[in-house]
């Protein structure tokens, strides 16, 4: 069971000019989170359980994860602000509120075909696209470049001003987010589908603090690949994952024709995983 304690004690408030505490944020450690998959949800939760409903005349406003120390530690804040801020708006400021989608067409560079036909001659290229028939260092596999689906889908939440322009960690998680794919199930698609493009918004600096801000984020989308062949083998292959081969040539002692062949295949992991719940635009 989660344990949650206050975080060095360390309490940030911000004052009006008249004097008056108008928000106010106290850390919490949470350790012992059990959840791997989940593990954001019960920090929330354990925090909302502990966290008082009050602090003097500030109502507790929202919880929002500060930092990921481990699968298992988490920093977590309670966000009190006044009560007619509080209520001025709908308290659920993580929503996406707008979404679209684009599939438009890139292209991915493939090196075997599915089928191949020999029409003239005895050279047997093994189903090789733009083999140049040649054997040892001189041969050469061009490939050639196969339309795709090239997805592209943007999401608009509204977040809090406050959120936006005083707290540097989120803004650097924005930041450090970017080329990141995903870890886990996001938006419908599965782990590794989804690579983070960066998001955009514009405020002016006089609104209130707890005023939402509309941010889009931007995602590109790459299917994962099931049973995908290569060199006599199947293999499954993440939509971000990179695929790449070394080809060389059997000649038949017998006749002397060459017969082009793949000689080893590699996949790599070119992406690092994010876990995208730390944008705070849903799952």
């Amino acid at each position: 069971m989660a344990t949650v304690t206050l975080y060095r004690t360390e309490q940030v408030a911000r004052m009006e000019a008249n004097g008056n505490i108008e928000r106010m944020e106290i850390p919490y450690l949470v350790e012992n989170v059990v959840s791997v998959a989940e593990g954001e949800i019960e920090a929330l939760t354990a925090v909302k359980q502990a966290a008082p409903p009050k602090k003097g005349k500030l109502v507790l406003a929202y919880i929002e994860i500060e930092a990921r120390e481990s699968d298992s530690v988490y920093l977590v804040k309670a966000i009190y602000q006044k009560k007619e801020l509080y209520d001025s708006h709908d308290n659920n400021a993580q929503t996406p509120y707008n979404a679209s989608f684009d599939c438009g067409g890139g292209t991915r560079h493939i090196e075997k075909s599915l089928k191949q036909t020999r029409i003239i001659g005895d050279l047997n290229a093994n189903n090789l696209i733009n083999w140049n028939g040649k054997t040892g260092i001189d041969m050469d596999v061009r490939g050639l470049d196969l339309p795709t689906a090239d997805i592209r889908e943007s999401y608009t939440a509204m977040i809090r001003f406050g959120k936006l322009v005083d707290n540097a960690k989120y803004r650097r998680t924005l930041a450090q987010l970017v080329g990141k794919v995903n870890d886990r199930y996001f938006k419908g698609w599965q782990k590794g589908e989804v690579m983070y493009l960066g998001c955009s918004y514009s405020c002016e600096l006089d609104k209130e603090w707890n005023k939402l801000i509309p941010v889009t984020f931007h995602f590109s989308i790459r299917p994962n690949e099931t049973e995908v062949a290569i060199g006599g083998q199947t293999v499954d292959k993440e939509g971000f994952e990179y695929m790449w081969t070394i080809s060389d040539t059997i000649v038949d002692r017998a006749t002397g024709t060459p017969t082009a062949v793949i000689t080893n295949a590699y996949k790599e992991q070119v992406a690092e995983y994010g876990n995208f719940f730390l944008l705070e635009i849903g799952d």
